[in-house]
């Protein structure tokens, strides 16, 4: 039974991962939008398809930022699985499923046949251009002589003009009220300034300076209020009840 340890070790490690998506309240594919990975990928790893990585350093790698991302020890899941340099048998996709991975071999082949391809090129345009007519060079211009002026002129100083000031952008009185749980992730200014499942009956207040960008995982039951004013989420919102919206002065959403 020995040698089925490393499947079931990375199939615990993939359940982990699911169930705390789960008790977070979002899908697999808000997940893979907001981490900006394909949704095959996070299938991949709640599956426990350590193979379909190609190397262990990948499915490492990835298995680190999901774990971050769901609030997870990574090193904690990581010590319960085996040595990969251990040659022992890792756990491929499960039959049913219906996500495919390129293997290494795959990977490795296309890159050198691109690489192959820009250097054939290349050696076609280094062919063509230095089998070209020679290019003599132009005769020197004649020396132009400056003549001076009779009078010294008196050099005017120049005005320095002012620095101008940095324009500084007020704020946004940002205003989250609801009534049934959701994940809510603000960043203002390139920086995440909140991230966190904002269970139902809260009324949540934040400052965000533009540009703001507001990702919402259930617009069920959620109301949206910037400086005061209701924003429409209407248009934002997908199929799957998430919103991604960003907001630069001016607003570019209706208030009803």
């Amino acid at each position: 039974m020995s040698e089925f340890r490393p499947l079931s070790a990375y199939a615990d490690v993939g359940r982990a991962l699911a169930r705390r998506r789960q008790e977070r309240g979002v899908t697999l594919e808000f997940a893979a939008r907001t981490l900006h990975v394909p949704n095959a990928l996070l299938a991949g790893l709640e599956a426990g398809a350590f193979g379909a990585f190609g190397a262990p350093i990948y499915y490492l790698g990835h298995l680190r930022r999901y774990a971050v991302w769901l609030e997870l020890d990574p090193e904690a899941l990581i010590r319960t699985l085996p040595d990969p340099g251990s040659g022992e048998p890792a756990l491929p996709f499960p039959p049913d499923s219906d996500h495919t991975w390129p293997s290494g071999s795959r990977a490795w082949l296309g890159v050198t046949a691109g690489l192959l391809l820009v250097g054939a090129i290349l050696a076609v345009l280094w062919l063509v251009l230095g089998s070209g007519p020679s290019v003599h060079p132009l005769p020197p211009l004649p020396r132009v002589v400056a003549l001076q002026p009779k009078r010294p002129t008196r050099a005017h100083p120049v005005p320095s003009l002012p620095h101008p000031r940095p324009i500084s952008v007020p704020k946004l009185r940002l205003r989250f009220v609801l009534t049934r749980s959701s994940w809510i992730a603000v960043t203002s200014a390139g920086h995440t300034v909140y991230a966190k499942l904002v269970k139902q009956g809260t009324l949540l207040h934040l400052l965000a300076r533009p540009p703001v960008r507001i990702v919402l995982g259930d617009t069920r039951g959620l109301a949206f209020f910037v400086d005061g004013k209701r924003f429409a989420l209407s248009p934002w919102t997908g199929a799957d009840h998430v919103a991604v919206l960003s907001i630069a002065p001016p607003l570019e959403s209706p208030h009803p």
